[in-house]
């Protein structure tokens, strides 16, 4: 009872708080947050794993990387500035790359009826289309520590147990992530790493 009293008190408190802060003269100041309408998106470079790479449906494809967070904030910039901006990202076509055998994208199919999800093994993927480097450097599988240190699948960190992460081949060709970064003098960035530590 005891509990639920305390938990009861916060959203009373804060409401007599809110109240007794606002008069009938007080005057009504928008909110404001410092800094808007002075970003700068003409060299926006994406850094991280699997959700900056576009990474959907166990592979990396087209259509995924076409639907990944940093496409979709290139679309809203290009929708600003008169459609100059574009991301360059290395588009892997069906049925993509998964990364864990030679397989692609998982599909849905049906055997006797039944729903069965495999991976396409029907043709090899082709891309990517555009030359590195790249504005979206995300990569699937990417740690942390891949960050500042992997050049290529066999100096990732999957590749000390064995299991060398090739996504780093196809997107950074011999630089790290951070590297990269550093040499497009990025005006603007977003990053995402970790959820695979």
């Amino acid at each position: 009872m005891y509990k639920l009293f305390k938990i009861a008190t916060i959203p009373v408190l804060f409401s007599v708080v809110l109240i007794t802060a606002c008069g009938d003269d007080d005057e009504i100041v928008e909110p404001t947050v410092k800094g808007i309408g002075t970003l700068d998106f003409t060299r926006y470079i994406a850094v991280g794993n699997s959700l900056t790479a576009g990474f959907q449906s166990g592979a990396l494809l087209v259509d995924g990387q076409e639907n990944s967070y940093p496409t979709l904030i290139t679309d809203q910039i290009a929708a600003t500035d008169g459609g100059s901006y574009t991301m360059t990202q290395p588009l892997v076509n069906y049925p993509g790359i998964s990364g864990v055998d030679d397989g692609g994208v998982f599909e849905l199919t049906f055997v006797d009826g039944e729903p069965v999800v495999a991976r396409s093994t029907l043709t090899q993927p082709t891309g990517p289309t555009v030359a590195a480097p790249y504005h979206n450097l995300g990569v699937p599988g990417a740690y942390s520590t891949d960050v500042t240190v992997a050049i290529s699948g066999a100096t990732s960190w999957l590749a000390v147990i064995g299991s060398p992460n090739g996504f780093f081949d196809l997107v950074v060709q011999g630089k790290t992530q951070a590297t990269l970064m550093t040499e497009a003098q990025p005006s603007f960035v977003t990053m995402w790493i970790g959820n695979n530590d």
